[in-house]
Parts: structure tokens; C-alpha cells; sequence
């Protein structure tokens, strides 16, 4: 059973009083449910619900017939509404006593067409309150990098070139679970010529790692509610171009990472990773920004997602934690490595660094 984010909570009642609101309305949707995973750890249970938060009480707002599934996994009230067809008119007379509201999440337009209070755009401001990490929530992500950190060490001394890509995801979830963690998503295991469309790849027992394939694993945990993300390569052969290429690969997202720090933008780290891919001989021409990483921590990926259009010129923040992961083709294979950076005023810190 899972409560709110009391911390966080208590910046979104902070919000609401330097707002002057009565009351403030989240959004979350099945695509997009970054709102609910941060504030409750929780997915999305249905199409859509709301989170209504007021300086007295918070709660969750659900179609009927998804009540009992949410209610399940939180400790939270839910109020149900008896038809998702008539959502407009259920929060019209919900909604009627508030004068002011906050609103957070992508919310339909025509969910609210009724709603006769003052509404407040405060996604933004809402998104930039719970992308920050405390130092509460930055030690609980590193027990979930040493975690990973622990079993890819073991999964690395045991694995040898014969094995299935099958074999190679279970050993390390096997080693995840002893150590009281879990997969963070289904681990992706791609050989050989699997990496000359993609870097990710279902394990299958047909995949097998041999001298002359290159093998890539892109992994994570989840420990206490935290997420980690990793990717990394290995090689048989030590002195194979394609192993020179990772490594300078590796060197080009260091160098990059080192002259990120807050107030850095998404545009400016992904001008400065190609800038940085340039000076160690590789071409940068592949790199696509939308690839290049995402916020992480609370869940698997959080804002700032470079994906997004609209994210290119987001700030970082202090406190901020985010995925960079580079990846290119080389001898027409893709290769690619992923870290997790804590953001500080001055640089950033790697925290995968051990992996």
C-alpha cells in the first residue's frame, strides 16, 4: 500500500498557499502517469484519474469500475465517478465550491469545460518541485545503484562466450533478487549483428555471445521504490576497433558530463556531447538528442525527457538526476553506454561510475 511523497506533498501545500488556491487538481493519464509515480509510486491504473490535493486532505478521483484496483495499492481515499463519458460533468459539481485551482498533468480541456472556478497553469512549477531529489531520496537511489552495481559485478565473473542472451538476463535478475532488488524493466540483451538496428533486443535463447560478437546489456533496479538505469558493452576481443570505438565513447560522455551543471539546458548538453564525440573521432552524425537520455529516480523516466520538443531549452537543477546515454553507429553496429548523473550548481556526479 502505498501513501504520498510526504515531503513532496508538503511543497505542493506550500504551492497551493503562495498561490493562493483552494485546492490543486493533477492529472495523470496510462501514457503519461510521471504525476501518480512520484507522489504515490504508483502506475496508472486505468485510463486516466485525477489527484485532488487541498490543505486538509488529499485524494484520488476514479471511474467506478477501477476503484477496487486502485485501491489496492494505496491508503489514499479514492472518489469514484460512475461514467468516464461523463467525467465534465461529475468534476463540474465536484469542483463547485473552489474558487481557485491549480492544475498539473495533461488534462483535456474538455474535462473542465464546466468547471466555473479560476484555474492556475502550474505544471511547470509542479514538474520542477518533484524532479529535484532530496538527500533522503539521493541515498535510497544509490543503495539501488549498489545494488545493481553488486550484480552485474557477479553476472561479469560468471558469464562466459557460449552464453544464450536468455541465460545472461536471468543469471542477473537472479542476482537482483538476491540482493532484495528487483529488475527496474525487462533487461535488453542484444549480440552481435542484433546491434545493426537497434540496441535493444529481447534475450532469446537463439542469441549467443561468441568470440566475435560484441554484446550489449542495457539494465536497471529498483530497490525501496528507486530506479537505476545502465547500459553497458563487452567484448572478447580486447583490441577489436569496435571496443576502441565504446571506449571512446565512454570518454566522450565523461568529458560531456563534466561540463554540465545547473542551468544547463537539454539543447546545450546535446550540442556539447556531439562537440565532445568530434574530438575523439567519432562520428556524431548518428547521435539523435531525442535518445540521449531522461530524468530518473522516482521512476524510470522522469522529466526532463529529452524526447520532448518542448524540453530542449528545460533547465537542470540542482538535485536533478538524469540518464546520459550516447549512442552512435560505428562499423555498422550501434553501440551505446549509459550513466545516471546527480546534477549540483557547480558540475555533476556520476553515480554509476563503479558499474
Amino acid at each position: 500500500m502505498f501513501g504520498l511523497n510526504q515531503e513532496k506533498l508538503g511543497q505542493l501545500v506550500d504551492l497551493i498557499n503562495q498561490e493562493k488556491l483552494d485546492a490543486m487538481l493533477l492529472f495523470s493519464s496510462r501514457a503519461d502517469s510521471r504525476l501518480s509515480l512520484w507522489l504515490a509510486n504508483i502506475l496508472c491504473p486505468s485510463a486516466f484519474h485525477y489527484l485532488l490535493i487541498t490543505k486538509e486532505r488529499s485524494y484520488f478521483i476514479e471511474v467506478s469500475y477501477r476503484v477496487e484496483a486502485l485501491s489496492r495499492i494505496t491508503n489514499l481515499p479514492v472518489v469514484p465517478f460512475a461514467d468516464e463519458d461523463l467525467i465534465d460533468q461529475f468534476l463540474k459539481d465536484h469542483l463547485k465550491n473552489f474558487k481557485r485551482i491549480g492544475l498539473a498533468g495533461d488534462i483535456p480541456y474538455y474535462h473542465l469545460k464546466y468547471c466555473t472556478a479560476e484555474t492556475v497553469d502550474l505544471h511547470t512549477a509542479v514538474v520542477s518541485l518533484l524532479v529535484d531529489k532530496n538527500s533522503e531520496a539521493i541515498a535510497g537511489i544509490k543503495a539501488s545503484v549498489d545494488c545493481l552495481s553488486a550484480s552485474l559485478q557477479m553476472l561479469r565473473a560468471e558469464m562466459r562466450p557460449g552464453w544464450s542472451a536468455k541465460r545472461i538476463a536471468q543469471k542477473l535478475a537472479s542476482y537482483l533478487l538476491d540482493l532484495d532488488a528487483t529488475p527496474a524493466f525487462n533487461t535488453s540483451v542484444a549480440i552481435g549483428a542484433e546491434l545493426k538496428t537497434s540496441t535493444i533486443a529481447i534475450p532469446s535463447e537463439k542469441s549467443i555471445w561468441s568470440e566475435n560478437n560484441p554484446l550489449l546489456i542495457d539494465c536497471g533496479a529498483k530497490l525501496g521504490g528507486y530506479y537505476t538505469d545502465i547500459t553497458r558493452m563487452f567484448f572478447v576481443e580486447e583490441s577489436s576497433g569496435l571496443q576502441a570505438a565504446y571506449q571512446n565513447l565512454c570518454l566522450a560522455q565523461r568529458q560531456t558530463a563534466e561540463k554540465i551543471r545547473a542551468g544547463t539546458s537539454l539543447q546545450q548538453l546535446y550540442q556539447t556531447m556531439k562537440s565532445e564525440l568530434s574530438l575523439v573521432n567519432l562520428d556524431s552524425r548518428s547521435l539523435e538528442a531525442a535518445d540521449l537520455g531522461h530524468g530518473i529516480g522516482y521512476a524510470l523516466h522522469e522529466d526532463p525527457m529529452f524526447f520532448r520538443k518542448e524540453n530542449a531549452n528545460f533547465l537542470l537543477q540542482a538535485g536533478n538526476i538524469i540518464t546520459i546515454e550516447p549512442e552512435i553507429i560505428c562499423e555498422d553496429l550501434r553501440i551505446r553506454v549509459e550513466d545516471m548523473f546527480l546534477i549540483n550548481q557547480h558540475g555533476s556526479t556520476c553515480l554509476t561510475s563503479k558499474i
